[in-house]
């Protein structure tokens, strides 16, 4: 009974390092992608999802795959949590995911006491093996697979990663014909969650035929959990290095990042139907200004006029430079009616401040709000056009354009 207690604490602790670790990783991965409060991403944002990975990680020693640990090695029980607590311990480190993923291998082949295990992942035309343990080598498994060749030989590495990939299996067994001679192959996809599309595939070669089915499947989602937080990790820190992106004469954002912004503001609505507006304004008469005035007075008045609309808009909206004569304010949350009302604000500002060497300007403006049945292409384009009706009534109006 107290050997019993003690695994059951073990489990339990784990558990709940993995829970709080996953959990907090999330919420900030939702507040960088989504420009939410922490608090929001930690409280509300995808919290179904949550509490079901939560609920998965306390679960997660109670299933087969894990059982089979004991049925299939020699070990004790301590032994075996100790084994456990050491893939989760992996997981969740901050070491690049080739050494995760190099560990998690050498343990579970230490564990299955079996000779060859390596993981591989989807790309576009190869799968690409992303252990680098020594000793895969001495089995002829390659950096790279081509599943579209030709002529492949029959129960090879590559003519059964090919099927695998090509007919989208789950699991497979089968003899494998390695350069060291043939071996039991165990092949199960690795599977994203709330996806049923496999992006790749943990291998395990025995020597002779075990009842692995259970534990590779479980390997699987355990790895395929590592995989995706690294890849959401990536994908996170470059959104963040494009948002970064800063014109170099203007210093405000680029065209680039405007569209990023619009892009994610746009998966936003179709989810959850937030308003978003955007406003393209221009300088009225800059061409003129651009033939009276020297290329350097012209650009520090653009650069005042950045600096000016900048001050004066919310810290939740991106003023940026949309064309070389041409800026935009992407507004998240509000819509034509709040967007109208912050345009009408900053025509007041510029009536009442005079620009170096300049003087007084005025601005166009043109305005939308998203809909239900927009693109992001409809709507950038509506923007332009309604900035086009209010050049084309002199300038100094605000034009607003929306579809019902």
């Amino acid at each position: 009974m107290k050997q019993f207690a003690k695994g059951e604490e073990m489990k339990i602790a784990i558990s709940l390092v993995l829970s709080v670790l996953y959990w907090l990783l999330e919420s900030y991965i939702s507040m960088t992608s989504l420009s939410i409060s922490f608090f929001d991403a930690l409280v509300y944002h995808n919290l179904i999802t949550k509490i079901f990975v939560v609920a998965a990680f306390f679960a997660l020693p109670h299933i087969p795959f894990y059982k089979n640990f004991q049925e299939l090695s020699e070990t004790s029980e301590d032994n075996e949590l100790e084994v456990f607590k050491k893939v989760s311990q992996v997981i969740t480190s901050p070491i690049p995911i080739n050494s995760q993923i190099n560990q998690i291998s050498s343990l579970v082949r230490s564990h299955l006491k079996t000779p060859c295990v390596f993981i591989g992942e989807y790309q576009t035309n190869e799968i690409l093996i992303l252990n680098t343990d020594p000793n895969l080598k001495e089995f002829g498994v390659k950096e790279r697979y081509n599943p579209y060749a030709e002529n492949l030989k029959e129960n090879s590495i590559d003519y059964i990663l090919s099927l695998f990939f090509l007919e989208k299996r789950d699991f497979l067994t089968q003899e494998v014909h390695t350069i060291d001679g043939p071996y039991q192959g165990y092949f199960s996809a690795l599977t994203r969650e709330n996806s049923s599309k496999p992006f790749g595939v943990i291998v395990i070669l025995s020597e002779k035929e075990e009842n692995f089915e259970h534990i590779i499947k479980g390997l699987s989602e355990l790895i395929a959990f590592s995989i995706s937080l690294h890849q959401r990790k990536v994908a996170s820190e470059k959104f963040q290095e494009q948002l970064l992106q800063k014109d170099d004469s203007l210093g405000i954002p680029t065209n680039t990042v405007l569209q990023t912004i619009i892009e994610r503001e746009y998966h936003r609505f179709l989810r959850y139907e937030s308003n978003l507006s955007l406003i393209v304004i221009e300088i009225d008469h800059i061409q003129n200004l651009q033939n009276i005035f020297s290329a350097e007075v012209t650009l520090e008045l653009k650069k005042e006029f950045s600096k000016l609309i900048t001050k004066n808009i919310r810290a939740t909206d991106t003023f940026g430079k949309w064309t070389e004569n041409r800026f935009a304010i992407v507004a998240s949350s509000i819509d034509f009616r709040s967007a109208r009302s912050l345009a009408k604000k900053l025509a007041l500002l510029l009536a009442n401040h005079r620009f170096a060497k300049v003087g007084k300007i005025t601005c166009s403006y043109g305005l939308t709000s998203l809909a239900k049945d927009d693109t992001i292409v409809t709507f950038r384009k509506r923007a332009e056009d309604a900035l086009n009706e209010a050049i084309k009534k002199g300038g100094n109006a605000v034009e607003v354009k929306i579809l019902v």
